[in-house]
């Protein structure tokens, strides 16, 4: 993506003239009292007006910045890279860019291998590059997924300095990237839930669950009866197998995993 035209503050400019006009001052001195030392002065006061008033104009035009997501949907846990490339289609350098990627919701980066299991949430990316003419320069950061939802990437804020580092330029790129982090999938029993109430604590019209433990009544032995349902004394009341016929019960509790 083309970086957008930098519009220079012209009041901004307007403040160096002081610098040309002392430049000038020095040369029409070093004319008069014929002083290579004043005529050095001179040409370094121009050095110092020209020098930060072209880089603040010119730094920031003519890049091409692209930043790419590797992978556009994760799960929570997994590492994603994000790579930022920047092209500076001109003859003059950057001797300094301050590049700022957002990151919204934050996420975990990576810096180096020992730190991985260290890494703490940011909320933005902060890089210093050094560009020279016609160069292009790609970085990639890693990142740890720890938290599910949808990441944007952008925008991008750029801002380049002059070699001295008195005049600084910014503009801010609209280069979005997404990045969708699905939640974790974790099986039921590797959470260990207990059962708290595993027989329910109301009796149900609803015969989903039996209470073992409430007896309401015997019926006549079906074949496939457990033989724990058997009821021997009314069995030997009845002279026939008899099996016992429990009150359904229910919890009125509900527990919802996301």
């Amino acid at each position: 993506m083309k970086a957008p035209e930098f519009i220079p503050d012209k009041d901004l400019l307007k403040q160096r003239r002081y610098w040309y006009i002392l430049a000038l001052f020095l040369f029409i001195l070093s004319l008069i009292s014929q002083e290579s030392l004043i005529f050095l002065a001179s040409l370094f006061t121009l050095l110092l007006a020209v020098v930060p008033g072209l880089w603040y104009r010119s730094a920031l035009r003519h890049l091409n910045v692209r930043q790419h997501v590797s992978q556009p949907h994760l799960f929570f846990g997994e590492e994603v890279t994000l790579s930022v490339t920047i092209e500076n289609r001109k003859w003059l350098p950057l001797p300094w860019l301050r590049v700022e990627d957002k990151i919204t919701p934050p996420l975990a980066v990576l810096k180096k291998r020992a730190s991985r299991l260290r890494a703490n949430n940011q909320d933005a990316i902060s890089s210093s590059w050094l560009l020279w003419s016609y160069q292009r320069v790609t970085r990639r950061y890693h990142m740890r997924c720890q938290t599910r939802g949808l990441h944007t990437f952008g925008p991008i804020h750029l801002t380049a300095s002059d070699p001295f580092g008195w005049l600084e330029s910014d503009i801010v790129i609209p280069s979005n990237e997404t990045l969708l982090v699905y939640p974790l999938i974790a099986p039921l029993d590797t959470l260990g839930l207990p059962s708290i109430h595993p027989l329910g604590e109301q009796s149900t019209p609803l015969q989903l669950l039996e209470d073992p433990l409430r007896v309401v009544g015997v019926r006549d032995y079906t074949i496939g009866d457990d033989p724990r349902r058997i009821h021997w004394k009314a069995s030997a009341h009845a002279g026939k197998l008899q099996s016992k016929v429990y009150e359904s019960s229910t919890l009125r509790r509900l527990l919802i995993l996301l």
